[in-house]
């Protein structure tokens, strides 16, 4: 059972004359409920949870238990009041969620309260994740080699937990870039177009890939070569007719024969633009 408030405050912070306003919005406590239960953000803004009464904790994920593995978790006590996170865009590439909505609920008062803030931002969604999360996709990591939260299939540096790839900008003007995280550096990459979605997605070597019909190679580079960042590609993209929605992901090398025989390449996870 969910309880809905609809006060909202936040306060509006510039950071300069130049800059994109970034707002503080407020989420208390009140007896066994986050008010507002669910808000709406952009990339950059903070959200603060205050504590009124009670002791909680501020816990990302929908299953009820803290193991470590959240995107962010703090107790809401006498002793922390007030637990501030900023969901700019180093936080959001790393910890993406389908759709921008972090879930998150109280440890000992689950399930019953709990909320979500959903980010939004971004020319379009990331999707076809290849974590063991993604209820859409049905297709299997080929090894067991599930990847981190949103992320593709693990490789074979498990640091990385698996490519993630992400895009800002906007698609008018076109100033889309995208960027793919978490390939092993020294490894040649491709970017992928694809004019179609297999939203289940297929094997695809190490990887599950998603993006289909006519599929557009473009951007082939090294990961952490050339002036991009360890263990990452980065690109821009050409832009499409008004009313078409394209398909993305990162097709990459992972030359670990023994990783997951007996392919040598894997896929990140997929990014959809409806331009």
């Amino acid at each position: 059972m969910k309880f809905r408030q609809v006060a909202l405050t936040f306060v509006g912070a510039c950071i300069t004359a130049a800059a994109a306003t970034a707002n503080t919005f407020i989420v208390s406590t009140s007896g066994f409920s986050f008010s507002p239960q669910d808000i709406s953000i952009e990339v950059g803004d903070t959200v603060e949870w205050h504590r009124v009464s009670s002791s909680h904790t501020v816990t990302e994920g929908t299953d009820g238990t803290y193991d470590g593995h959240e995107a962010f978790h703090s107790d809401l006590d006498a002793g922390t009041p007030i637990f501030s996170l900023t969901f700019d865009a180093a936080f959001v590439s790393a910890n993406p969620r389908p759709n921008g909505v972090y879930d998150y609920f109280c440890v000992p008062h689950f399930p019953i309260m709990v909320g979500t803030v959903t980010v939004l931002d971004g020319p379009g969604t990331p999707y076809c994740f290849g974590d063991g999360l993604d209820t859409v996709v049905t297709a299997s990591c080929p090894c067991g080699n599930t990847g981190n939260a949103g992320h593709g299939c693990a490789n074979s540096n498990p640091a990385l937990g698996g490519a993630q790839l992400f895009a800002s900008g906007t698609t008018s003007p076109n100033t889309v870039l995208f960027t793919c995280v978490g390939i092993p550096n020294n490894n040649l990459s491709t970017f992928l177009r694809g004019t179609m979605d297999t939203p289940t997605g297929a094997v695809f070597g190490d990887g599950v890939k998603c993006a289909s019909g006519v599929v557009v190679r473009f951007a082939q580079q090294t990961a952490g070569q050339g002036g991009n960042p360890a263990n990452s590609v980065v690109a821009s993209t050409t832009s499409v007719a008004a009313g078409n929605t394209r398909f993305y992901q990162v097709h990459y090398r992972n030359p670990n024969a023994g990783f997951c025989p007996p392919e040598l390449f894997n896929v990140s996870s997929g990014y959809m633009i409806a331009w």
